[in-house]
């Protein structure tokens, strides 16, 4: 997309382990053709965001995104070892609102994230990464485990055959305190 001298580009798609009737669904077509309208043209009106440490609200559906890349990816095994994560050395140490609880779950049937077992052969499972804002676990694949002294959680993914696994997210999701907008 082309506006003056300014261009966009965005891709869209999913992916997942679903059966092809669940893929030809039209709610899942509706959403891909609304996801491709805003993708349109909503990049040539965009306005630098805000940076730095602020308070955030945060409501369902979409904000996942937001957990995803700001938290979700800092609580990978991997990242914690090579101390590449902001929250690498902070186990046990409170890292959010204490209303706060965050998990990684492997095991929610039809979820797009969901997996009978990791690409190590590893089951997955319901993984407690923050609870009551304290940082009580990172997600695990086996070599990450064993290095840092712990067990796998069954986050094990790989690209392909040809690479090395390391610990990626299954679904990630973060419950909270649902607050009146008067009290906001």
């Amino acid at each position: 997309m082309e506006e003056g001298d300014r261009k966009e580009r965005g891709p869209s798609g999913g992916g997942a382990g679903l059966t092809t009737l669940f893929l030809i669904n039209q709610k899942l077509k509706l959403m891909f053709k609304r996801q491709l309208i805003r993708l349109k043209f909503k990049p040539l009106e965009a306005v630098e965001a805000p940076a730095g440490e602020m308070t955030v609200v945060l409501g369902s559906g979409w904000p996942g995104v937001l957990v995803h890349e700001a938290i979700g990816h800092g609580l990978e095994g991997d990242f914690n070892r090579k101390k590449t994560s902001a929250f690498s050395g902070l186990m046990g140490e409170k890292v959010a609102s204490s209303i706060c609880t965050v998990i990684d779950d492997g095991t929610i049937k039809d979820a797009r994230g969901s997996l009978n077992v990791d690409d190590e052969g590893e089951p997955t499972e319901r993984t407690v990464l923050i609870e009551d804002g304290k940082l009580c676990n990172y997600m695990q694949d086996q070599l990450n485990a064993r290095l840092m002294n712990t067990k796998s959680t069954g986050n094990g993914r790989r690209e392909s055959f040809f690479d090395s696994n390391y610990s990626r997210m299954t679904n990630t999701f973060m419950f909270g305190e649902i607050i009146s907008m008067k009290k906001l």
